[in-house]
């Protein structure tokens, strides 16, 4: 996963294969949840937002969902 704000493979057509598909927007806990929000690159790209729960002192992945569709 890219930084926030650096280069990744935002489309289908792959020119440079160093380049990660999807990238770092923003992050934040909320309650006893962090919820990351990232791009993925690919057809279309789209925003996603990954909810990872503290339950009985671990942490469970939760949601992977597409917050919206995004035009290059």
């Amino acid at each position: 996963m890219a930084d926030a704000g650096e280069a990744y493979q935002e489309s289908d057509y792959i020119t440079d294969f160093t380049l990660p598909s999807r990238r770092f927007v923003s992050a934040y806990l909320k309650n006893c949840q962090f919820e990351i929000i990232y791009d993925l690159g690919g057809i279309g790209v789209s925003r996603h937002r990954l909810t990872v729960n503290s339950l009985g002192g671990k942490w469970v992945a939760g949601d992977d969902r597409v917050v919206r569709p995004m035009m290059p």
